[in-house]
């Protein structure tokens, strides 16, 4: 998703925009309508979407019961690497909003 939303955020539009991929990927199940709402509803979209990577990735990472990235089948130390990427992914929002000005 974070691509699409950056893609309609450098058009000036949402997601949930008719011209843009968000109702599409609803019609094809990749995205509910609620979820697509909640994007939208965010005002800023690209981060909406790091932030859900985020948080998926913390789910993953969370120590609970002991262990480390149990679900993915990876430990703490990939975490860093992980978060460096979303960071930069962060970082090119800036770009962009400088691209639209």
């Amino acid at each position: 998703v974070f691509p699409y939303v950056s893609k309609a955020m450098l058009r000036g539009r949402s997601l949930k925009d008719e011209m843009e991929e968000g109702p599409t990927m609803v019609s094809s199940g990749l995205l509910s309508q609620e979820e697509l709402n909640e994007i939208a509803a965010s005002n800023w979209e690209p981060h909406f979407c790091i932030d859900m990577l985020r948080a998926i990735m913390n789910e993953d990472f969370s120590e609970s019961k002991g262990q480390v990235g149990t679900k993915m089948g990876i430990n703490g130390t990939a975490l860093y690497p992980l978060e460096d990427s979303l960071r930069d992914l962060a970082l090119s929002i800036g770009g962009m909003i400088r691209l639209n000005g």
